[in-house]
């Protein structure tokens, strides 16, 4: 569904769909409770947080190819993946930390709320950015070649 989405949409709004069903899979997430309200938030939870996924799956190599080009792919998505792995591997701690302290994930659930809106607005910059910056590239290419 990425892929097509991509194909036909663009790496921007895939990522910014992606990036909103997570939003709004957390928020669900936090008002889960027992009973039928927070039944039915547990059912968005549960597939908001699947057509987030791609976030960390293929969105990682699409945003790569789409932002630093070919050329540059293999270095740039070793890099990309490497930090995503360390968001990992310091999320679950952060987060158990705040559960052990507050007794609850609420706050660092809406933490990350916070830091996936934001990352969400530089995204759409930096993609912004990296296409006006690939087209004058390609302009430039284009110019050298007919010469």
């Amino acid at each position: 569904l990425v892929g097509f989405m991509y194909d036909k949409k663009g790496l921007r709004t895939c990522l910014l769909i992606c990036q909103v069903t997570a939003v709004l899979a957390l928020i669900s997430l936090v008002l889960v409770r027992a009973d039928s309200f927070g039944a039915a938030m547990w059912i968005v939870y549960a597939i908001g947080s699947t057509l987030a996924l791609p976030l960390e799956t293929i969105g990682v190599s699409l945003v790569v190819g789409d932002v630093f080009g070919n050329k540059e792919y293999a270095k740039f998505l070793g890099m990309m993946s490497a930090l995503n792995s360390v968001g990992f591997a310091v999320g679950a701690p952060v987060m158990n930390v705040v559960y052990d302290l507050l007794g609850s994930y609420n706050l660092a659930i809406w933490i990350a709320v916070g830091v996936i809106a934001a990352v969400s607005l530089v995204f759409q910059f930096v993609v912004t950015v990296a296409h006006k910056d690939r087209d004058i590239i390609l302009a430039q290419e284009t110019t050298d070649c007919s010469i």
